[in-house]
């Protein structure tokens, strides 16, 4: 049930990346406060392989002074922007990806990259898990993304997810080898009520793929995810 609290939490901070009221994008860089607090309800699977979806309504919230920003799930880091197309983070916090619902969450280490093109954007992730020899593992994640329609108050957009993952990986959550971990489409909905108050919505299929996809300890391939919530700005 705790996990199944943080994955939905986690959800949240990637509704935000790219959005026109994004609050990490337009935040001053130096010296000013910036905070969010939201509640969504979330519809997913409790782990990796997992067969099995439960229904959540989970809490957020982040607090950003300058480039430094905190969030009980993101953890401690920072982001930053060059020009009018780059932005960056690095991040020490939870690591979430799981073999088993009994398994703990692990300290991981975040770095992400995102270039902007207008209607296009593609972002490029790296997560090294910190924990012991049985939990560590690197994966990496590429997404190009597209906006489908954009007016002052309303924002949707698509994207395509790519995820492969490194040999100690593989072994310590699906008990496999190296390789392409999985494949995703999400559509994401963000829309502007007023100054401070926004909804958001996501809708999500992912598939796992090779050596994960023929793993013994996975029952179920493809992952479904929804959410539905909305978010502050102080």
């Amino acid at each position: 049930m705790h996990f199944m609290k943080s994955l939905g939490i986690l959800i949240l901070p990637v509704m935000l990346q790219g959005q026109p009221t994004n609050p990490w994008s337009h935040a001053p860089t130096t010296g000013a406060w910036n905070f969010n607090a939201g509640l969504a309800s979330i519809v997913t699977s409790a782990y990796q392989g997992t067969g099995s979806s439960q229904v959540r309504v989970v809490p957020y919230f982040s607090v950003r002074y300058g480039p430094v920003v905190f969030s009980p799930i993101e953890g401690l880091g920072v982001r930053l922007r060059s020009g009018d197309r780059w932005s960056y983070g690095a991040f020490i916090g939870a690591g979430f990806d799981k073999r088993r619902m009994t398994d703990s969450i692990q300290p991981e280490l975040k770095l992400n990259a995102i270039y902007d093109l207008g209607t296009w954007d593609a972002g490029f992730s790296v997560k090294q898990r910190l924990g012991n020899t049985e939990n560590r593992g690197l994966s990496w994640e590429g997404d190009l993304r597209y906006t489908l329609w954009e007016t002052p108050d309303l924002r949707l957009r698509s994207s395509v997810v790519v995820a492969w993952m490194d040999e100690t990986y593989g072994r310590n959550i699906f008990g496999t080898g190296a390789g392409l971990k999985s494949m995703g489409l999400n559509i994401n909905a963000f829309y502007t009520l007023t100054p401070r108050w926004s909804l958001i919505g996501i809708m999500g299929l992912s598939q796992l793929q090779g050596e994960a996809k023929r793993s013994l300890l996975v029952n179920r391939t493809d992952k479904m995810t929804a959410v539905v919530g909305a978010i502050y700005q102080f």
